[in-house]
């Protein structure tokens, strides 16, 4: 693998790092990183064969800088309870199944206050059934949202990373990968945050499925007050027996390159997208693109001569 630099945090337990951050210096780098976090998936199996082992999920972001932020936590910089989150989506949802002509069936009492009974997702009426569909509506429709999307496929996750990047002002992008049962089930203290997956099989926008979506959250208790909270401050304890994260940085002079290799397997803005705006993208990048290989146009941050 042509790494540049790996660095990772060390901790105790089975595989004794906490976040691993590898750069390297092209995307030839890609396909080595990825097996390595196969080969880990793979011997966590064999290992812990009656124990739940996660898939591993993938994220792209387009500035290796960027912290794992979900939309909400851009939008408040701030802890939000879930209790006012809940009336904050709520207050939304007639004006919505107006314009849409959607329902869902939301249950008319308010959130429970006892966060010890509501801390595990499955259990809170907002985060399964069809309170998961609703806040799966507003995350992809841009309402602020809690949810962290992934992609059970880390070719996606790559799109996602360069599809957007600004070359001339970025140097890096990332891409994760996370495995969030490691062998074991969660511990830690009701105070500390804890990333829970909400799963993939829910009824959704298609893109959803184009996707190969999944998702987390992460909460904690503040004060007996069920709060939403950062994932990267569970990723920073480095506990060795859940939340694996990996994280690999290429150079976003890579994008090109990397967004053509994608395009020539059917991963494109169309294809993921299924809309005409899609459509537009995908071709506008074929176009542009084989201008530029010809001489036609310049690149980006060049000038013509």
């Amino acid at each position: 693998m042509e790494c540049v630099a790996a660095s990772c945090c060390l901790r105790g337990g089975y595989w004794g790092q906490a976040m691993e951050e590898t750069e390297v210096k092209s995307w030839d780098g890609f396909e080595p990183w990825l097996q390595k976090i196969e080969s880990i998936y793979d011997k966590l199996m064999r290992k812990d064969e009656y124990k739940t082992v996660s898939r591993p999920l993938f994220r792209g972001q387009s500035n290796r800088q960027w912290k794992l932020l979900t939309t909400l936590e851009r939008y408040f910089q701030a802890p939000i309870a879930v209790r006012q989150y809940s009336r904050l989506v709520r207050a939304a949802k007639p004006s919505i199944e107006t314009l849409t002509g959607r329902r869902w069936d939301l249950p008319d009492a308010p959130l429970s206050e006892a966060p010890r009974q509501t801390r595990i997702p499955a259990r809170h009426n907002l985060f399964h059934g069809e309170g998961y569909e609703y806040l799966l509506y507003l995350r992809h429709h841009g309402f602020p949202s809690p949810l962290l999307d992934w992609s059970m496929s880390p070719y996606l996750a790559a799109f996602f990373a360069f599809s957007d990047v600004e070359e001339s002002t970025t140097q890096h992008v990332s891409i994760y990968g996370f495995i969030e049962y490691a062998g074991g089930g969660k511990g830690g203290w009701a105070s500390e945050p804890q990333i829970q997956g909400l799963g993939s099989y829910v009824r959704s926008h298609a893109r959803h499925f184009l996707q190969q979506s999944g998702y987390t959250i992460c909460l904690r208790e503040n004060n007996d007050v069920l709060e939403f909270a950062s994932h990267d401050d569970v990723f920073a304890r480095g506990d060795a027996s859940q939340d694996l994260l990996w994280k690999l940085s290429i150079p976003a002079s890579e994008r090109r390159r990397v967004l053509r290799h994608l395009d020539r397997h059917n991963i494109n803005a169309y294809s993921l997208f299924a809309s005409e705006e899609g459509m537009t993208r995908t071709i506008a990048f074929r176009e542009i693109e084989a201008a530029i290989e010809r001489k036609i146009l310049p690149a980006p941050g060049e000038k013509k001569a």
